[in-house]
């Protein structure tokens, strides 16, 4: 198998329009030894046709052709049949930056004690925006699985002996968030490790046919929140539908609380901050800088204002110890002056 230090695949379903960039970006790598797995997912466009094109050019590219059982079954069967020491992902709508397959294999040569590696991505619709943001190290990344996915499908690099030794494949039997339960479940295997390299690695498109761009919200909330409950429960915490709830509405950065809300929100916080200190399941100084992050942002947000705010703001210990006076100052007269 690592005869052969890189496996880049992209799963691919009907996406004509957007294949042969990405096929370009893979190929134009200033690391050229690696192979190129393309799963056709059952496409009834052109899709086919265009990738014919490039696998008739270039020996590295390598396709796999099966009938549409979705994108998850389509990653499995390059998890199932790559040759890389290596595996890469990037999406059959999204592009690499030409030293990505460079910058993260160095990595992981030098970091042998690192499972999975990802990075930075750079939406086309604003060359400002990068995701995720402030993620970096293995403490970090474990505390924000609380919250959402901190890898990034389309940047992620995996040493697929890890992935094959432990057995690890997409859940074919869901339809969103497939990423998010992956790299979750990946996490509680023993000597797994993540990191992700401060530095834009893809630029991915938001469009239309995004995937969690046409999500039923409810639908996907319900799942988000499943998957997080996972990582809750490391923290000896059982959680009522109600603090799941408010514990969603935290991470999600949902506007409009109500008093009733970040009153909820401040116990929830502070409950999960004392069953860590006890059972020291996360970095305490990483969660701790979260939850209160998150507490600010919904503050930031709420609806309610005049005295209701400021008398909740002056009583809000996690706030008054953990943020600048700056930030606290911020809130109290945003809110007062409304």
């Amino acid at each position: 198998m690592n005869d052969i230090p890189i496996t880049v695949y992209t799963p691919v379903y009907n996406m004509d329009g957007y294949i042969a960039e990405t096929i370009e970006s893979v190929l134009g790598q200033s690391f050229s030894n690696f192979e190129y797995l393309i799963i056709n997912d059952g496409s009834t466009d052109r899709t086919e046709e265009v990738i014919a094109i490039y696998a008739n050019k270039d020996s590295r590219i390598r396709v796999i052709s099966q009938q549409n059982h979705g994108v998850s079954s389509a990653a499995n069967v390059a998890i199932n049949n790559a040759r890389g020491k290596y595996l890469f992902r990037i999406d059959a709508d999204d592009i690499c930056y030409p030293y990505r397959l460079s910058t993260q294999y160095k990595f992981m040569e030098k970091n042998s004690q690192i499972t999975v590696c990802g990075g930075l991505i750079r939406c086309f619709q604003n060359v400002k925006s990068n995701i995720p943001l402030q993620v970096k190290n293995d403490n970090e990344i474990r505390v924000f699985f609380l919250s959402n996915p901190a890898i990034s499908n389309s940047t992620s690099c995996v040493r697929t002996a890890f992935l094959r030794m432990n057995n690890c494949l997409f859940n074919t039997d869901i339809s969103f968030g497939e990423d998010f339960d992956f790299w979750s479940r990946i996490s509680f295997l023993e000597g797994c490790q993540f990191y992700n390299i401060q530095k834009p690695l893809v630029s991915y498109r938001i469009h239309s046919l995004s995937a969690t761009q046409s999500l039923v919200h409810s639908k996907k909330n319900d799942f988000l929140n499943m998957i997080r409950l996972r990582h809750i429960k490391l923290l000896e915490a059982t959680p009522s539908e109600s603090e799941i709830e408010i514990h969603g509405m935290l991470v999600d950065r949902k506007p409009n609380f109500s008093l009733n809300d970040l009153i909820n929100a401040e116990n929830w916080i502070k409950k999960l901050i004392k069953n860590n200190a006890q059972s020291r399941s996360y970095d305490h100084k990483t969660l701790k800088n979260l939850l209160v992050q998150r507490l600010y942002q919904a503050a930031s947000l709420s609806a309610v204002k005049g005295s209701d705010f400021t008398r909740w703001l002056l009583m809000s210990k996690i706030l008054h110890f953990n943020i600048p006076a700056s930030k606290f100052a911020y809130l109290a007269i945003k809110h007062f002056t409304r």
